[in-house]
């Protein structure tokens, strides 16, 4: 098995951390209609499930779908505006509008799930009819009555629409296996995943890493996260303690170094109503690479003489130095 090399990183200019996820739009086009749609998509997956409350990204994900397959001619699918993100396709249009519902006392919130209120009676006034309204809930039932598992439902998504294969490289092979792993290893108990099945899942996310210069420095930092890992699971001498120390410090990097390239992901990929956010964006990722670029300097320096004990094997040198000579597709590397 080989290993990563160490790699240098050219650090973008600090900014202050900023949250950037649930900003309020100062202007939501076309509220009655889409809160009709997200009402409709809540009383469809209801009769499913009777009592069972609706998640919103249940609601995200149908949305979603639906918005695929309207015509282009349909208003709405504009306006069902969303962008891609840590969980896929997300889109503060529904997020919003499903909160004004409930301020409209439509819904019932309860444990991030929803119902539609019983005893509510809409107005004539609020709920919106004509032909683009009711092709759009035409459509949401088809789709709900496809609907069976979120799971399922999003895997569907990655495969078939994710910008990126790390959406399911990296985000739903490699981070929960890896995750399992690390908590069974620092809770000393049996482990269901061995080394291998962690290599072989980093092995496919470096393969798979999208060879763009907009993802340039996350990518330096990911390779120094490669490497880390790929020694801790193949040092045969590390003690009890070290290892313990490197996989506390590699668990949650793993999951920092998804956001970011979420981060990322959705400055390339959004509809064009989020255009004036990219700038915001844009600052977030930037302060984002910066933290992760000082955390990632910092465990290189002190796990060293761990890291640098291995030799990286050619194949993997001329990938990572020279990631325009190759397709990224699937290769064996003995």
């Amino acid at each position: 098995m080989h290993k990563y090399m160490k790699t240098s990183h050219q650090k973008p200019e600090v900014n202050e951390e900023r949250k950037t996820l649930g900003k309020v739009h100062s202007h939501i086009p076309d509220n009655d209609a889409i809160q009709e749609l997200i009402r409709t998509v809540i009383q469809r997956l209801s009769k499913k499930r009777p009592g069972v409350g609706i998640s919103r990204k249940k609601i995200l994900k149908v949305l979603y779908q639906v918005k695929k397959t309207m015509p282009d001619d349909n208003p709405l699918k504009k306006k069902l505006a969303y962008y891609w993100y840590l969980e896929g396709p997300f889109s503060t249009v529904v997020y919003e509008n499903v909160d004004l519902l409930e301020a409209r006392n439509v819904v019932t919130k309860s444990r991030e799930t929803y119902k539609l209120v019983k005893q509510h009676v809409p107005s004539p006034l609020f709920v919106p009819s004509g032909e683009y309204v009711d092709s759009a809930k035409k459509e949401i039932g088809r789709v709900c009555e496809e609907f069976v598992n979120i799971d399922d439902a999003v895997e569907g998504i990655y495969d078939n629409d994710a910008p990126y294969a790390w959406y399911r490289t990296y985000k739903l092979e490699f981070m929960p296996k890896f995750e399992s792993y690390c908590k069974a290893e620092l809770e000393e108990r049996d482990n269901r995943y061995h080394n291998k099945d962690i290599e072989d899942r980093l092995d496919d996310a470096v393969l798979d890493y999208p060879a763009l210069p907009e993802f340039a420095e996350h990518r330096m930092i990911f390779m120094d996260f490669a490497k880390m890992l790929n020694a801790l699971l193949n040092s045969t001498n590390l003690s009890s303690d070290k290892r313990r120390e490197m996989l506390h410090a590699l668990g949650p990097m793993a999951e920092k170094i998804w956001k970011a390239f979420a981060e990322r992901t959705r400055i390339e990929h959004h509809d064009d109503y989020y255009a004036g956010d990219v700038e915001r964006w844009k600052i977030a990722y930037n302060d984002h690479i910066s933290d992760l670029d000082r955390e990632i300097t910092w465990h290189l320096k002190n796990f060293e003489s761990i890291a640098d004990d291995r030799t990286l094997a050619p194949e993997l040198e001329d990938i990572i130095l020279h990631p325009e000579r190759h397709d990224f597709k699937r290769i064996v590397i003995n």
